[in-house]
């Protein structure tokens, strides 16, 4: 009688889910055939394809699980609940609503927001609910109008500001009060306090003192320098553009004005300042070329030699140019001279300017030494 061979079966290993990438067999270079090539190919795409999505995955939720009801998560990874209502993603923060208004052109490729915004939440509160108002709007002149403002992006304050207190009590609008404008319940805030430099220019500056700074001129654009005497790019400035601006000047197209804006660690620069501005004063406008074109064209000799040296060698050549030394000389030892030089480097400061050169070429603020085509660019478009 045949007896059945009795057989013991294994149950198979739970199955797992994994994502398996398949390694093509090691093949010789030489002899590697195309569905080869094609394994290793597909293999790789494979493995790009699955990182890619896990990196989604984790930007998405932060690390956190979906909530069940589909209206939000808990981010695990950083610690904050966000929110979702079919359109708009969003993050829970403590504390009441306020009104924050970004004046700014959609156009404007300078005018990015996100740092004065990023500045003004942890000045004020980080529940700050912000609306990007259009200066091309109605609503956008109108607050142009109201604020009188010059440049963009402008950040103003509005509802739920004048109630706001943070830790201890303390209410930002009486911290903030040096840097707001208030007019009719809302804040404008300087966005130089931001350490925020225009992105654009909507109107034209009111430049203080034009009538008595150094200008040649009575064109439609008016060009405003900032510069430093003892500035390499001040001196590359002037060098590469002294034959387009006598141009444009000629024929009528810009007003161009000098500025002072002497850098604290160019120690003979306040010295230069001061004799060319009195050579002003003293012999007019003509002279002041030529006493520019003589510091630009001799700059490197000057460096290191001290204020009072500068300040000698400079005055011996107005005397040898014929100009009144005597006149000069008691000038530049006058300390509304000097007065006069720090006033027009705050004005630049309060305008954006950090660094020379600086031109404001209408409503346009272009810093560096820039070249003719670009300087005639910036004219002719304003023209």
């Amino acid at each position: 009688m045949a007896t059945q061979k009795k057989t013991t079966t294994k149950k198979p290993a739970p199955k797992k889910a994994a994502v398996v990438i398949k390694a093509a067999p090691k093949v010789s270079g030489a002899s590697k055939s195309k569905e080869t090539r094609e394994a290793v190919f597909w293999g790789v795409v494979g493995y790009a394809i699955m990182v890619t999505l896990i990196l989604a995955i984790d930007l998405v939720i932060g690390g956190g699980a979906i909530d069940g009801g589909g209206s939000g998560f808990s981010g695990g990874g950083d610690g904050k609940d966000y929110h979702y209502d079919g359109s708009r993603t969003w993050i829970a923060v403590d504390g009441a609503p306020v009104e924050l208004m970004v004046l700014n052109d959609p156009a404007c490729s300078t005018c990015d927001p996100t740092q004065g915004i990023d500045g003004l939440k942890k000045a004020t509160t980080e529940a700050l609910v912000v609306s990007m108002v259009d200066v091309n709007t109605r609503e956008g002149k109108a607050l142009a109008e109201e604020f009188q403002v010059l440049a963009i992006p402008t950040f103003i304050l509005g509802k739920g500001f004048d109630e706001l207190e943070v830790a201890g009590g303390l209410k930002p609008k009486e911290q903030l009060a040096s840097v707001l404008t208030e007019k009719n319940g809302k804040y404008l805030v300087q966005s130089s306090a931001l350490g925020l430099k225009p992105g654009q220019y909507i109107k034209q500056i009111p430049f203080a003192d034009l009538d008595t700074e150094p200008s040649e001129g009575k064109g439609k654009v008016r060009v405003v320098e900032f510069t430093d005497f003892q500035c390499p790019y001040c001196k590359r400035l002037h060098d590469n553009n002294k034959a387009l601006i006598r141009e444009l000047i000629d024929t009528g197209k810009i007003e161009y004005v000098m500025k002072d804006f002497p850098l604290s660690f160019h120690l003979e620069a306040p010295a230069m300042h001061a004799v060319a501005n009195c050579t002003l004063k003293a012999e007019g406008q003509a002279a002041y070329d030529v006493m520019k074109d003589y510091i630009f064209e001799m700059q490197a000799t000057f460096n290191k030699i001290g204020a009072p040296a500068t300040q000698d060698r400079l005055i011996a050549q107005a005397a040898t140019l014929g100009y009144d030394e005597v006149a000069i000389r008691t000038c530049a030892n006058d300390p509304a001279t000097q007065a006069e030089i720090n006033g027009d480097s705050l004005e630049g400061r309060q305008y954006g300017v950090s660094g020379t050169p600086a031109l404001f070429i209408g409503k346009q603020l272009i810093p560096g030494a820039i070249g003719p085509d670009t300087f005639r660019q910036a004219v002719e478009s304003q023209l």
